[in-house]
């Protein structure tokens, strides 16, 4: 499990090294993948684009899990 911000924080630095793939690769051996946090977060454009991306191969070599935590109004 790794929070998402941080997540897309790696997707963009790895791509400014042009380093992209690495996490992906590394993400896809995994049987299960759970991105937590992920609600209401500040993404710029590109970090935005790297994550549909990655979710998008993500989802078609293994599972993937969203976590969000909902305030106590949204349970309602």
């Amino acid at each position: 499990m790794c929070s998402t911000v941080n997540l897309v924080e790696a997707l963009e630095r790895e791509k400014d090294k042009g380093e992209a793939g690495r996490i992906a690769a590394n993400l896809m051996r995994i049987d299960a993948d759970m991105l937590d946090e992920l609600r209401d977060l500040p993404f710029s454009q590109t970090g935005g684009a790297l994550l549909f991306h990655l979710l998008s191969m993500l989802c078609e070599r293994t599972s993937v899990m969203v976590k969000t935590n909902p305030t106590f109004d949204d349970a309602r």
